[in-house]
């Protein structure tokens, strides 16, 4: 009987052709090609979303005819200073120098929530005020800004504390953009002098002049006027805060009031 030949089949994997490495190597690159791709829309849109959320919470105004302290905004730090009335009553013959020094800067802030009706303001060196929908807390602090005193006005309210400002009513009396000593464009506006001072130790405003940032629409400033007959000898305020912005204060800003006031 004759033999039967065995026949083998033999799978080639020659030269020609890939190699399992190869198509691992091919699939791997390929895996990290697409998870880049993957990756990278991911992070424009996540990227894209984040930015549209914080440009929602700066929010700009044009107050080139239309300008309002009304308004949502916050300065974490701000500049003021009391000039006062040069001593006029020194003879000739006095050795003493004239008093005509401006007088001492102070530090201030601004916090404002205007939807929710409350405001936080340094308004002079030794006073905080805690501004609410329905009354205002007057603490008396030191240089060190602790509060050794409180007081509750309850006839003294979120609009009503603007209004004792001058701020309440802006009219715009200078169409004209101006350039400040501090590089800063603003809009010129003048307010209304109220009817009563802001507290009743304090003197009562003749003019007021506040000042609008001409790209965001934010309070820049403002300039009180009290005249040459007050009891305290300051004639004029000037309060500047240049990093004044549109957005909402951090939260914890309204957890800054003092122990002292909350049984008031």
């Amino acid at each position: 009987m004759p033999e039967k030949k065995r026949t083998t089949s033999v799978i080639s994997l020659g030269l020609g052709g890939p190699t399992i490495w190869t198509r691992l190597i091919q699939f791997g690159v390929v895996f990290v090609f697409f998870g880049g791709m993957i990756g990278a829309f991911c992070y424009a849109i996540l990227n894209g979303e984040n930015s549209k959320s914080e440009g929602s919470e700066m929010v700009t105004r044009d107050a080139s005819s239309n300008f309002s302290v009304f308004w949502t905004q916050y300065s974490d730090s701000g500049e003021c200073i009391n000039i006062v009335q040069p001593n006029k009553t020194k003879s000739k013959e006095s050795d003493e120098p004239p008093d005509d020094t401006p007088g001492k800067k102070f530090p201030s802030y601004w916090y404002q929530d205007d939807e929710e009706q409350r405001l936080i303001y340094r308004t002079d060196p030794t006073h905080v005020a805690y501004v609410y929908k329905a009354h205002t807390f007057w603490t008396v602090i030191n240089d060190a800004e602790v509060a050794s005193d409180c007081t509750k006005d309850n006839n003294l309210n979120y609009t009503g504390f603007i209004e004792r400002m001058g701020l309440y009513k802006m009219h715009n009396r200078h169409s004209e953009i101006r350039q400040l000593a501090r590089n800063t464009k603003v809009f010129v506006y003048d307010g209304e002098p109220p009817s009563k001072p802001l507290r009743s130790d304090s003197d009562l405003p003749l003019f007021i002049r506040a000042y609008a940032d001409y790209e965001t629409g934010v309070l820049r400033g403002f300039d009180t006027f009290f005249g040459i007959n007050t009891t305290s000898g300051i004639f004029h305020t000037q309060c500047w805060f240049d990093e004044m912005k549109s957005n909402k204060p951090s939260a914890a800003a309204w957890g800054t009031l003092p122990s002292i006031c909350e049984n008031l």
